[in-house]
């Protein structure tokens, strides 16, 4: 609940800290610091409003518990937990390479630009973009645009949005 103090800043009171931004309409959209997964409010200029992710936010509900899995999967296959751990290790390095790489790869498509196309799982994407974006007239719009939800202080980015012409109708990646 934003509160006007002057023509020149607004304070809004946010967990307990007092935020000050410079007032600016213009500005709508949160900005995103990759490397630390942070979400600014797009008029903080004191480095404290931050939202939180929504990768976050599912995280605090359903985390995920590594060493409660490794225990389970060595017991389930008779096997010591370090070797389950390293091969955990290794197949989530690896499967978050790959994933880099193919959504990079198909942002680039999306936007026109040179990519790789020759691997098995941007094949795979590509016949989904046939069969589901295609074939139901939807059109790209915007890559990795930020969604928030303001009431709540709730960030995220949506991959690809896509749009029927003449609908309201919108698919989101």
């Amino acid at each position: 609940f934003p509160v006007t103090i002057g023509s020149d800043e607004i304070v809004e009171k946010n967990f307990d800290q007092k935020i000050v931004y410079q007032a600016d309409k213009n500005i709508t959209s949160p900005s995103f610091e990759e490397e630390e997964h942070i979400y600014r409010h797009p008029l903080d200029i004191n480095g404290h409003a931050e939202y939180i992710s929504a990768t976050t936010l599912i995280d605090r509900f359903f985390p995920f518990d590594q060493d409660r899995y490794i225990k389970r999967k060595a017991k389930r296959e008779n096997r010591k937990e370090q070797e389950v751990l390293d091969e955990f290790i290794r197949n989530r390095n690896e499967a978050a390479e790959k994933g880099t790489h193919l959504h990079a790869q198909i942002e680039k498509f999306l936007k026109g630009e040179e990519h790789d196309f020759d691997f098995k799982e941007f094949r795979m994407f590509q016949n989904f973009y046939a069969e589901v974006i295609i074939q139901n007239g939807f059109e790209f719009q915007e890559a990795e645009k930020i969604i928030l939800h303001t009431k709540h202080n709730i960030a995220g980015m949506v991959d690809a949005l896509f749009k029927k012409p003449g609908s309201d109708e919108h698919i989101i990646m």
